[in-house]
């Protein structure tokens, strides 16, 4: 409304100037008396009446008091002539394109039929001639007038209904995520899922598979088991395949297996939580060790926990779809702003060490230390375009973190100049977004202690079997990092993190994600460090 506002002012004011304009050559030429009427009309026209009458009742009067004007006073000066404009803009500024051509089409015949009946004598081939490059000239400014309003027009309705619309909800954001008794974190709203089914069913082991595309599943909770004990719901056969795909609930029952009772037989109950529009976003899946069918009954207290719980972990992944698309529009952004500001200083202060560093060829002292200064704008122009390609690409999404590990590795290897090894061990599900994002920054941290640290091999092993998973990062080069550093990438996740510098140089950092897994950091929970340990020892 700002915008509209300003424009309609410059508008007013360019016509009030071209009436101006007229009295002040009619005056020049000694011709005020058949031009100052008219002028003077039209500028209160703009000054008194800005908003009424009616566009069209507006439009109508500038353009007869203009054509009166210019028949009247054509015989004697062209001063009048440039009011031929007013009502070209005015119908451009006011109503659009048809008007516009509308306007110019009876401007032009009428202000040629008054100069034909009012001067006959005294109009001559010249002076029409002139009338009509005025008219045209009129044209020409309508048009650009209409392109203007199309350029810096407001949002159109539908759009305008939207951000509306957007902005209303954003408002509303907060207000729900304190009603809402789960709130919008999408693991403990289907924590929460769990401990009802557990309280309501008798079962041993139980998950909810969040569904992040249809070939993709992603553990958002598992109790009674430190790892997922059943195969890929998209790429096996079973129970868990058919829910999968048929979005509804499906039941399986495994009998003991021969006559010594060897397998102690299962059941497995698979309920979808569907969303608001009958799509399942996620798969409850809860597991019986003993060959004892879940009942009717059973299935529908389980059906109706998922029913209760479906709408709040829906807005919960929202939620988390929101932050994730944000967290990366604000890496890219910052990658830019890295980019094109600090980074081309520092080039720009690199080209200015080397000049300098010729200049004092002379001096050994000075240009030991110009070589220097430059080696370490250098490394820090090195660990800057790696931040910036980390924060360019990240762990998306779309990509698995295999995926993005492997490209992290393979970039670093090209501008770092060192061998590479990359070996992946990942498991057909997901590790959480959430999870999946620390690791990588983790990684990154890691490679820019081995550039800073003249490192010539760089070795990273992933396995992952989620919910659990190990990540290790191993250089040979030296190393700022010791066991007292945070590791802010991975707070708030089940993690256990150890730290080894071997004998002969180098340093190899061991990530371990799983609730059976033990802490050496503040804000990092677990219980069993011996179990870290020795998955370290298997992974070296």
């Amino acid at each position: 409304m700002r915008s509209a506002a300003v424009r309609v002012a410059v508008s007013q004011r360019l016509r009030i100037a071209i009436a101006l304009f007229c009295v002040v050559v009619a005056l020049a030429e000694r011709h005020p008396a058949v031009v100052l009427p008219g002028a003077v009309a039209i500028v209160l026209l703009e000054l008194v009446f800005p908003q009424r009458p009616a566009p069209r009742a507006r439009l109508v009067l500038t353009a007869t008091v203009a054509i009166l004007t210019v028949a009247s006073s054509v015989g004697n000066t062209e001063a009048a002539m440039p009011l031929l404009l007013l009502a070209a803009f005015r119908a451009a500024d006011d109503l659009g394109l048809r008007p516009l051509l509308l306007e110019r089409a009876a401007s032009s015949v009428l202000v040629l039929g008054c100069v034909l009946a009012l001067n006959p004598s005294s109009v001559g081939l010249p002076k029409i001639c002139v009338l009509v490059q005025w008219l045209g000239l009129g044209l020409v400014l309508g048009l650009l007038v209409v392109w203007n309003r199309k350029v810096t027009a407001e949002p159109s309705g539908p759009e305008r209904a939207m951000a509306m619309e957007a902005a209303r909800l954003a408002g509303q954001l907060q207000r729900l995520a304190r009603e809402l008794p789960l709130g919008l974190d999408a693991p403990t709203v289907a924590q929460t899922l769990l401990d009802e089914a557990q309280s309501l069913l008798d079962v041993d082991v139980c998950a909810v598979l969040q569904r992040l595309d249809d070939q993709t599943a992603s553990p958002l909770a598992l109790q009674a088991a430190p790892r997922l004990p059943w195969r890929d719901p998209v790429r096996s056969v079973g129970a868990l395949h058919d829910a999968w795909v048929s979005c509804t609930v499906t039941k399986d029952l495994r009998e003991k297996d021969g006559p010594d009772g060897r397998r102690r037989g299962s059941a497995l109950l698979c309920v979808p939580v569907l969303g608001v529009r009958r799509d399942m976003i996620a798969l409850m899946v809860l597991e019986r060790r003993s060959a004892v069918a879940f009942t009717a009954e059973e299935v529908v207290l389980a059906e109706h926990a998922a029913s209760w719980v479906a709408p709040q972990l829906e807005a919960a992944l929202h939620f988390s779809e929101l932050q994730s698309a944000a967290t990366l529009r604000e890496r890219e952004q910052l990658a830019r702003v890295m980019h094109d500001g600090i980074a081309q200083d520092l080039v720009y202060v690199g080209f200015c060490l080397d000049r300098l560093a010729v200049t004092a060829a002379e001096q050994p002292t000075v240009a030991r230390e110009l070589r220097e200064l430059r080696a370490e704008v250098s490394r820090i122009l090195g660990d800057m375009r790696l931040s910036i390609a980390d924060l360019r690409v990240g762990a998306r999404p779309e990509d698995g973190l295999g995926r993005t590990l492997s490209s992290m590795l393979q970039r670093f290897g090209t501008t770092a100049g060192c061998s590479v090894q990359v070996e992946l061990h990942e498991s057909t599900f997901r590790l959480p977004a959430s999870v999946e994002m620390g690791l990588a920054r983790l990684a990154h941290e890691m490679l820019l202690d081995a550039r800073s640290g003249g490192a010539k091999a760089v070795r990273l092993v992933l396995r992952t079997d989620p919910p659990m998973g190990t990540l290790v990062v191993h250089h040979d080069g030296r190393t700022s990092w010791d066991d007292t550093r945070p590791v802010p990438a991975l707070l708030g996740q089940d993690a256990c993190v150890d730290v080894e510098q071997p004998t002969g140089g180098g340093i190899r950092l061991v990530v371990h994600i799983g609730r059976r897994l033990g802490a050496t950091r503040p804000g990092i929970t677990g219980t069993d460090e011996r179990r870290g340990s020795a998955l370290a020892g298997g992974l070296s």
